[in-house]
């Protein structure tokens, strides 16, 4: 199988703070068919996205995979902050 790059996959790749100490990662696919390919993949799993980040797989809280919207969603604990202080 060809490799292609997640952006000509996806329509939508996005991060945006999720609170004092989270940040989201949003990858919206560009059809069902570039969603079903990536998926069956398994190119992004929780261990994949720490690997590229280089941060220890336990400081992703979420990864799902939302099926119906053609989309997956990460969230990650931020480095350093703890209960509103900064380390």
């Amino acid at each position: 199988m060809a490799t292609t790059k997640l952006t000509e996959l996806a329509k939508t790749i996005r991060s945006k703070n999720a609170g004092v100490d989270k940040i989201t990662f949003d990858i919206i696919f560009r059809d069902r068919a570039n969603y079903e390919r990536v998926k069956r993949a398994r190119v992004l799993t929780r261990e994949t996205m720490a690997a590229l980040y280089k941060i220890p797989a336990e400081r992703i809280i979420n990864f799902l995979s939302l099926g119906d919207l053609t989309a997956w969603i990460g969230r990650v604990r931020a480095r350093g902050r703890r209960r509103g202080k900064v380390r």
